[in-house]
């Protein structure tokens, strides 16, 4: 039985990266240039447009950037219409639309508790969040794994400053940790001074995971690097993504000894 493993425990998650990672594990980029095309004939959206290149340091991996141009967004409405768009154009599954909504879901309902003042979120209400969320469901269906069990590494949120809608706060990103908050997901300890897993990135793991694990018994057949856009002075953030197989059937052996005793 195949099964993928998200690897957040020293780098952390985030949209970009987790798409980043499922392109370089599956070897297709396709899925992505669909879905942003389709973003991209949005009427408040001018231009998406998306680029993958290959970082070699520290090792070899795959990072997305994008070109936006977009009108501010409106209301958590308007966001999930445009989402709801965008999945009947691109023809996602009912169970990865499911899985979509949940993710958004998650990402209002979040906003709404740390910034009930806040009307909109910027950050949130941009287009580039759709391709966030539906990009890493693109990519594993049209590799056939979405149907896989999805297990991950506890995540590691970061420190330092982080900006959000109200201003600076010390990390880790409010959001973040409340999203892991909800779905009790463990998360490891990082001494970096920088965000690690955003907010989109941690509603991901609660959504696709099915279990926060180390690594399980299985035997690895391919492995997906996702790098960052946020550099840290020489360094740059890793996801790793591993397909893996696993024989869940238990072999069991019964032995019996029958002796026939008489007279006793």
């Amino acid at each position: 039985m195949k099964l993928i493993l998200l690897d957040p425990r020293t780098g952390g998650i985030a949209g970009d990266m987790l798409c980043a990672a499922l392109a370089d594990l599956t070897g297709s980029a396709a899925p992505l240039h669909s879905l942003a095309e389709a973003i991209a004939a949005l009427p408040r959206c001018s231009v998406f447009e998306i680029t993958l290149e290959r970082i070699e340091e520290p090792c070899s991996a795959t990072h997305i950037s994008i070109t936006l141009e977009e009108q501010q967004g409106g209301s958590d409405h308007d966001i999930a219409r445009e989402m709801g768009v965008i999945i009947n154009k691109i023809g996602l599954s009912a169970p990865a639309a499911t899985k979509a909504h949940a993710i958004l879901s998650d990402l209002i309902s979040v906003k709404n508790q740390i910034h009930p003042s806040a009307s909109s979120c910027r950050t949130l209400a941009s287009v580039d969040t759709i391709f966030d969320i539906l990009g890493p469901l693109t990519l594993l269906e049209g590799a056939g794994l979405f149907g896989c069990p999805i297990y991950t590494t506890p995540p590691a949120l970061g420190g330092g400053m982080i900006h959000t809608v109200g201003g600076e706060v010390g990390g880790p990103a409010p959001a973040s940790l409340e999203i892991c908050a909800r779905h009790r997901i463990p998360v490891s300890e990082s001494p970096l001074a920088m965000e690690l897993t955003t907010p989109t990135g941690a509603a991901l793991l609660a959504n696709l995971a099915g279990a926060v694990t180390c690594f399980p018994a299985m035997t690895p057949l391919c492995i997906g690097y996702g790098a960052v856009s946020q550099k840290n002075g020489s360094s740059v953030n890793i996801l790793r993504v591993i397909e893996g197989e696993t024989n869940d059937l238990t072999e069991e052996r019964i032995v019996i000894l029958d002796t026939n005793l008489d007279d006793v």
